[in-house]
């Protein structure tokens, strides 16, 4: 799916203690994968919540990613949507289904820009809902300068 033959230590070693419950901060060079450990988190609950009958498990968990650039946000939706995944971002002009679909969580990956998410009220409210908080499993920040 992601066109890889398997993990590399550091991402091997994120997704674990992501498994596990613990915090994960991962400080990788450029093009090191540290997207990949981002998308494969929900995938990995989606399996765990089908393989185990642990109520930590999500069916359906949303990642919640800060991204500051809008392009980059972009791209990752687009590259996530056509392998088949629920994708979206809150960005300027965007079509407001798509924004009432984010908030009703039917997105397993959204995009969010650090301005959105402290600033518009909406976006506030949306994750602090009872709704969110079922189906949140993280929330990573992309490209810190």
């Amino acid at each position: 799916m992601f066109n890889v033959s398997s993990l590399k230590e550091s991402q091997f070693q994120a997704l674990y203690s992501f498994i596990c419950g613990e915090e994960v901060f991962v400080n990788l060079q450029t093009r090191s994968g540290k997207l990949l450990i981002l998308q494969m988190a929900p995938l990995i609950h989606m399996w765990m919540h089908e393989n185990i009958s642990v109520i930590h498990w999500k069916k359906n968990p949303v990642i919640l990613i800060i991204c500051p650039l809008l392009a980059l946000m972009q791209d990752q939706v687009k590259k996530l949507s056509s392998l088949g995944f629920k994708a979206a971002f809150v960005g300027p002009e965007q079509d407001p289904k798509i924004l009432q679909d984010i908030e009703r969580g039917n997105s397993t990956f959204v995009y969010l820009s650090p301005e959105s998410a402290l600033r518009a009220e909406r976006w506030r409210n949306m994750l602090e809902s009872k709704g969110y908080q079922r189906t949140l499993i993280s929330v990573a920040a992309d490209e810190v300068h």
